[in-house]
């Protein structure tokens, strides 16, 4: 596929993107890579979802120490 490079840049069809909300952009070699990324995927989008309750009041500033 060849696409025209306008004054703001390139359009990309959604159809390549895999459905994808975010697409990471890099240069490598003389290339431009994209890659999307699916957030259903990254775990860290799930944290807090499923909060447990510790009975600590102070958890958020005092978690390493109650980890260990």
């Amino acid at each position: 596929m060849k696409a025209i490079v306008g004054k703001e840049g390139v359009l990309i069809p959604k159809e390549i993107l895999e459905g994808a909300k975010e697409v990471d952009i890099r240069r490598e070699r003389g290339r431009i890579v994209l890659t999307p990324i699916k957030q259903q995927t990254d775990p860290a989008f799930k944290l807090g979802k499923k909060p447990v309750d510790t009975g600590k009041n102070d958890g958020s500033t005092r978690h390493d120490q109650y980890l260990y």
